[in-house]
């Protein structure tokens, strides 16, 4: 294949040959130099050293490029059987690293897009302080669950500093829920130029219409902001 021979003749002519030497009444190899089975032995050597240990590199991480040198210096210093066995346990362990590693907790922003009552959305806006939307990336398995629970508390739990904030906003914002953003004489200057009907249905109307003033920031198509939370 390397040398750009893909015809099926090569290998019926291979099988030919080898049939013919075993065919054979006398030994062949007993004419052949030893010189020639070094150097074929050297040949392959060289041709395979080559591959899986200098062109490799360029498509191995670090610790697989260890565990390949680990694995050749083994084989060369013991014996194949050692080398075999040891490389794939340092093979597994840098399995489980690599993938304990790669494992990751993600914060995402989020946003429902179905469409609610007004009483929804405002008990959803109440509520946004608990609402937590993490994105897992990797695997789960026995190496990366305490990981990954370190990193959903990392993203869940608050400080004590955040949670001194999180109180004095949580306040704030039920103090402006509490108080709607508008005052009498904004309200009778607005009845007033709908042809004097200062009725308390109209009245009612622009309390609401004020209302989704206030709260035309957190429309259905806007996303509502999430932040950290002490609940788990």
């Amino acid at each position: 294949m390397k040398s750009g021979v893909d015809s099926r003749l090569t290998g019926v002519l291979v099988f030919a040959l080898e049939l013919a030497l075993v065919m054979s009444p006398f030994s062949i190899i007993s004419y052949v130099p030893k010189l020639f089975f070094a150097s074929l032995q050297t040949l392959i050597f060289v041709d395979l050293f080559m591959e899986w240990i200098v062109h490799a590199r360029k498509s191995m991480y670090v610790s697989e490029y260890v565990i390949v040198w680990f694995t050749f210096i083994v084989m060369v210093l013991w014996n194949l059987q050692a080398g075999i066995v040891l490389g794939i346990v340092g093979a597994a362990f840098n399995f489980i690293v690599s993938y304990v590693e790669s494992t990751s907790i993600r914060r995402v922003w989020k946003q429902s897009h179905v469409k609610r009552q007004f009483k929804e959305r405002i008990s959803l806006l109440k509520s946004r302080g608990s609402i937590v939307t993490l994105e897992l990336d990797g695997y789960i398995f026995f190496g990366s669950s305490v990981n990954i629970m370190a990193q959903v508390r990392k993203h869940v739990l608050l400080t004590t500093d955040e949670l001194l904030h999180q109180r004095s906003t949580r306040s704030l914002s039920t103090s402006v829920m509490a108080t709607p953003n508008f005052n009498s004489h904004r309200l009778h200057g607005r009845i007033s130029t709908r042809n004097n009907a200062a009725t308390p249905a109209n009245m009612g109307l622009m309390a609401l219409d004020d209302m989704n003033e206030y709260l035309s920031e957190y429309s259905a198509d806007a996303p509502i902001p999430a932040c950290r939370t002490r609940f788990l």
